[in-house]
């Protein structure tokens, strides 16, 4: 058989389980690649490149069009590929859409994208939508060390459907995420939210991990909400680990590094390096229509340098309306707010249950530490690190300036527990804060070493037992160190290890 040498004939075949569509690597295609038909657990369907001496991928040049459509099919697999729209001012699609209009109560099953890069398409370079009179998504759809760049609306977006987080159920289960690069996303010159990263929607059990996000979201001029870095929204269950997420943008809103945002539930942000972001390093948000956010972890991570267009800081926290968010944990995070930060740590609205334990929260001169708009009833502090490198110590608290910790301790009761006195205020003796960097390898944060502790920290063995307050810890730190070392918790993301060599 000879080769065939147009996406028309690939189009115009009907595909069976365990076919394979190879395209000669280091060639161009010219089309709109459409599949249809599935495959099975056993035999999936391939679109991949085979490999030819120079190595390279071959490229679908879709124009101003889709490039991959997989449609109403499952059990497909497409890897090594590299898809290339017009450029977001002319092209009007997605780089790969997976899309199920037919509706059914039976998940579609299996889908993975590995080694693709996909770049210059107005909307998103990878999308997974179901239209919203379908009842279920799909499950198990995996994106695995691609490229996702230069595109308009966002890097990775999902739609939902009637199955959606705020009526209880799910469109997406099983969504993995990892070893992708997300960057230079811009957005669109329109009044919606443009320009997100990675983004996960409707998602039962998820994982984003060992990803870089950043120079996403510059052109996002939406006032009503802007774009993030890496985040979910109306999910269950998701696990964002692992992932470096800076310098994304925004002219209007946001701009942040991370956010679990309306109805997310039972999820964890942690060992992730956020920096240089316009908005919130770490963001928790709910609002007045979507379903109830609680029982969210962020847990050892570390911020540096965030809120530099003053919207939010290090670690932020906001609802529009009482009783939005409840059950939040966050400890052991470390955060260097610089001089255009709003502040390291901040609350706005009202919120139940958030407890903020054995963080270290750093201002360089003239930035507050921590700043309480109002609701903070619900909120508990005790145990943390609060430190001014320039002896301005600044904590606003609902209408009230306080220039030391005990006047804070004195004034609100915060940083007590069980009648004592928590919390310090001293040099937390980090090897070199506010100079981070750009680590560019979400395999080696671990060689961040500008946020460890010294040997002689006065936060060593300072932290309150977590397991004692009804905190699961976890097992490391962010540096991937057993917790604890000694005969306590250190303060902060990095627990001191004697003699620790580099992994």
């Amino acid at each position: 058989m000879k080769p065939w040498k147009t996406i028309d004939k690939i189009n115009a075949t009907s595909l069976r389980p365990g076919d394979t569509v190879a395209l000669e690597g280091g060639s161009h295609f010219t089309g709109n690649l459409v599949l249809r038909q599935s495959g099975t657990v056993a035999l999936p369907i391939q679109v991949a490149s085979y490999p030819t001496p120079g190595g390279n991928q071959a490229e679908i040049l879709a124009g101003d069009g889709d490039g991959i459509t997989i449609e109403n099919a499952e059990h497909v697999r497409v890897s090594n590929i590299k898809v290339t729209g017009s450029g977001i001012n002319s092209n009007h699609g997605y780089g790969i859409r997976l899309s199920r209009t037919v509706s059914d109560s039976r998940r579609l099953n299996s889908i993975y994208l590995d080694h693709v890069e996909t770049s210059g398409f107005r909307m998103a370079g990878i999308t997974m939508n179901a239209a919203p009179h379908v009842s279920v998504g799909y499950n198990d759809i995996r994106i695995t060390h691609s490229n996702i760049y230069g595109n308009g609306y966002a890097g990775v977006w999902m739609g939902g459907c009637a199955a959606s987080g705020s009526h209880g159920s799910y469109c997406f289960d099983n969504v993995y995420a990892g070893h992708n690069l997300i960057h230079d996303n811009p957005g669109i010159d329109i009044d919606e939210q443009t320009g997100n990263g990675i983004f996960f929607k409707d998602v039962n059990g998820g994982v984003i991990e060992h990803c870089l996000a950043y120079n996403n979201g510059a052109l996002n001029k939406h006032a009503g909400g802007g774009p993030v870095g890496i985040w979910a929204i109306f999910s269950n269950n998701v696990t964002i680990q692992y992932n470096e997420s800076h310098h994304n943008r925004t002219r209007a809103n946001d701009g942040d590094g991370f956010d679990l945002d309306g109805g997310v539930t039972n999820s964890r942000v942690q060992y992730n390096y956020s920096h240089d972001n316009d908005g919130a390093g770490y963001l928790l948000w709910d609002w007045h229509d979507a379903r109830q956010s609680r029982n969210n972890v962020v847990r050892y991570n570390i911020s540096q340098n965030d809120g530099r267009a003053g919207f939010f800081g290090g670690i932020h926290l906001g609802t529009s309306g009482p009783g939005r968010m409840a059950d939040v944990q966050i400890y052991g995070n470390t955060v260097y707010a610089g001089a255009r930060t709003d502040a390291a740590f901040g609350i706005d609205g009202h919120v139940s249950n958030v407890r903020v334990h054995n963080n270290i929260f750093v201002a360089s001169s003239g930035t507050k530490i921590v700043r309480f708009r109002g609701g903070e009833a619900g909120v508990w502090m005790q145990g943390n690190d609060y430190w001014d490198m320039g002896l301005a110590f600044q904590v606003l608290w609902g209408g009230h300036r306080y220039g030391s910790l005990a006047s804070w301790r004195a004034g609100t009761g915060q940083e007590r527990l069980n009648g004592a006195d928590t919390g310090l205020q001293v040099d937390p003796g980090l090897v070199a804060a506010g100079q981070g960097g750009t680590i560019g390898d979400a395999d080696r944060l671990f060689t961040l070493a500008a946020y460890q502790l010294t040997l002689t920290s006065p936060l060593r063995d300072q932290g309150l037992a977590l397991p004692a307050l009804g905190i699961d810890p976890g097992s490391r730190d962010f540096y991937g160190h057993p917790t604890p070392q000694a005969a306590g918790f250190d303060i902060g993301a990095h627990e001191i290890v004697e003699d620790a060599s580099p992994r």
